[in-house]
């Protein structure tokens, strides 16, 4: 039905020839992808990304350059996709979508303000959300998912949301998701702690009483689910961000026996055994592990393990 192609990841060239890339090189390659997928699929829809255009200090007027190129010839796009890891980026909503193309978001909702962005449990940023969603107000044609893991299954409540009804908000998202994942009568304590847990997502904004009183409300809920939403994966995810938070701010981010054993419980929810260095939490029992299977010569280590550090660092981007 579609296809997309993403400017950065996969890589790039920055010779004379092809730069910049996102508006030089990349669109050359993309119009020589999608004649040969239209070779095929005769009806296909392609979608550009724009991921990390002008992300650099100083622009290198890829935006703008995607603007010329359209302007001249824009009938083998169909869509612009754009987002950032950080905010919504400033050029299609102050300058229009280049080509006058229907503009899609790609939901960054994994891999923001924490590293391991799947090492700590739930990581629900409606407040986040909101404020994007209300920047990209009437100019979004809906978006693609995308998931990084299972940590952030609140977030894909609320992009399902909002795509759905332009009118609903992320606080509303997030309410549903509770009572129907957990039950009404811990309603109001869970959508405290989370509105908690994210104001604490990023270390360097962590407070101490913020991240005690999560764990208090998260603790209080749990003996107010039934058994059958208290044992579910989607309630211990966030039940374990609260213990980890918890746990490395009173030990200044040394992990606690009580932190490992949540970290461990993660790792058995998630299946990352043998999981992406990215999304793993950094446990001296999975280090141990790792050292012994290699030392078996069973398996090698996945990229992103390596000389990993037990203590989380102090993150406030990427």
């Amino acid at each position: 039905d579609y296809i997309v192609a993403f400017p950065y990841d996969s890589g790039g060239c920055g010779c004379e020839a092809c730069r910049p890339w996102g508006s030089g090189g990349f669109l050359k390659i993309s119009r020589e992808f999608v004649r040969l997928a239209r070779q095929r699929y005769p009806a296909v829809k392609f979608i550009l990304g724009t991921w990390c255009y002008d992300v650099c200090d100083e622009s290198e007027g890829e935006w703008q350059g995607l603007t010329q190129a359209l302007a001249n010839e824009n009938g083998w796009v169909d869509y612009i996709m754009a987002d950032s890891h950080f905010d919504f980026p400033d050029y299609p909503l102050r300058h229009g979508v280049p080509g006058d193309l229907p503009l899609i978001n790609f939901a960054e909702i994994s891999m923001w303000g924490r590293y391991p962005w799947g090492a700590y449990g739930a990581n629900p940023l409606p407040a986040r959300f909101e404020r994007i969603w209300r920047a990209t107000e009437g100019k979004l044609d809906g978006g693609l998912p995308y998931s990084e893991g299972i940590f952030e299954d609140i977030n894909k409540v609320i992009f399902a949301h909002l795509f759905w009804d332009k009118n609903t908000n992320a606080d509303d998202a997030v309410r549903n998701y509770i009572t129907y994942e957990f039950g009404v009568a811990a309603l109001e304590p869970i959508t405290t702690a989370v509105s908690l847990l994210e104001q604490n997502y990023l270390f360097a904004e962590w407070q101490q009483s913020g991240v005690a009183q999560a764990h208090d409300l998260i603790l209080q809920a749990d003996t107010m689910l039934d058994e059958r939403a208290r044992k579910s994966w989607r309630w211990r995810l966030l039940y374990l961000r609260a213990v980890i938070d918890f746990e490395l701010i009173k030990n200044n981010r040394v992990p606690s026996a009580r932190c490992e054993a949540a970290y461990d419980e993660l790792i058995t929810i998630s299946r990352l055994e043998e999981g992406w260095g990215h999304v793993t939490p950094r446990t001296q029992a999975d280090r141990t592990r790792r050292a012994a299977r290699e030392r078996q010569g069973r398996t090698a280590q996945p990229p992103g393990h390596e000389a990993i550090d037990i203590a989380p660092p102090i993150v406030t981007g990427l």
